[in-house]
């Protein structure tokens, strides 16, 4: 980084150039860049929200990346399938869990290079390309259930 982008980062965060057309706000904001979620990740985080709304279990554990390590009676454990997601459903998605999902803002996403954060860390999602085809459309996920 270059000293004069680093000056202009630290005025704008000292507040003593806060214009929007300000050169050194365009530099910074350049500097601060915050990676967005794709259209396919909000797409899919629009439609986890409506099957958790309907209680769908057989959507969710459909789009669950297996196997996934959930916490259940005090205790971390693997869940391999879609069978033993939907045996445990009320056990994994808690009442924590399904409030972080629902209450989300599809406009405030986080996302970082492990994938979409979903509430405070609680539900992760990310596009994956399954299987050994790299031209295959990556599918959007549920990689990580914090419960």
């Amino acid at each position: 980084m270059n000293i004069v982008k680093l000056l202009l980062s630290v005025l704008l965060v000292l507040g003593i150039t806060n214009a929007p057309n300000n050169v050194a706000a365009q530099e910074a904001s350049k500097l601060f860049a915050v990676p967005v979620a794709t259209g396919e990740e909000k797409t899919f985080i629009q439609a986890l929200q409506t099957a958790t709304k309907n209680n769908d279990v057989h959507w969710i554990s459909a789009h669950v990346f297996y196997p996934i390590s959930v916490t259940m009676s005090g205790h971390k454990i693997k869940i391999h399938d879609t069978t033993n997601f939907e045996k445990h459903y009320n056990e994994i998605i808690t009442y924590k869990i399904r409030n972080a999902i629902l209450e989300q803002d599809i406009n405030k996403l986080s996302k970082t290079p492990q994938g979409v954060m979903i509430g405070q860390g609680f539900v992760w999602v990310d596009s994956l390309i399954l299987g050994n085809n790299p031209n295959k459309a990556p599918s959007v996920l549920i990689i990580a259930i914090n419960n």
